[in-house]
């Protein structure tokens, strides 16, 4: 790569990433006496900040599963006229075990909260 081309791709990390970090890793380099081209240095940066958002995208999706499945856990069932949450499970076993005595006076119904 030619130093005309290299300038280039500073130019390019330094817009993407700012002047500071491109400073920090001219240090970097400096310190380790390695060589790296811009371009290279560009390619790395920008793969770890999309693994990065990938991550946080992964994180916040789980987290709103979570809170969605909690929500769907929860159920108001209707005995004799008063209000209790129950688990599904507690509900699914109310619902078939008043559902086989056919007792009228039992409506399990399911809400989302």
């Amino acid at each position: 790569m030619s130093p005309v081309t290299n300038k280039l791709w500073q130019k390019f990390y330094m817009e993407e990433f700012g002047a500071s970090r491109a400073d920090q890793a001219v240090e970097n380099t400096k310190n380790a006496n390695a060589a790296f081209r811009w371009k290279e240095l560009l390619e790395a940066e920008v793969e770890e900040v999309k693994k990065k958002e990938n991550k946080a995208a992964e994180k916040l999706k789980s987290r709103y599963q979570m809170e969605a499945d909690r929500k769907q856990s929860r159920c108001c069932c209707l005995h004799r006229g008063r209000a209790m949450f129950l688990n599904c499970l507690d509900h699914d076993s109310l619902q078939k075990t008043y559902s086989s005595k056919k007792d009228s006076t039992i409506q399990a119904k399911r809400h989302r909260f």
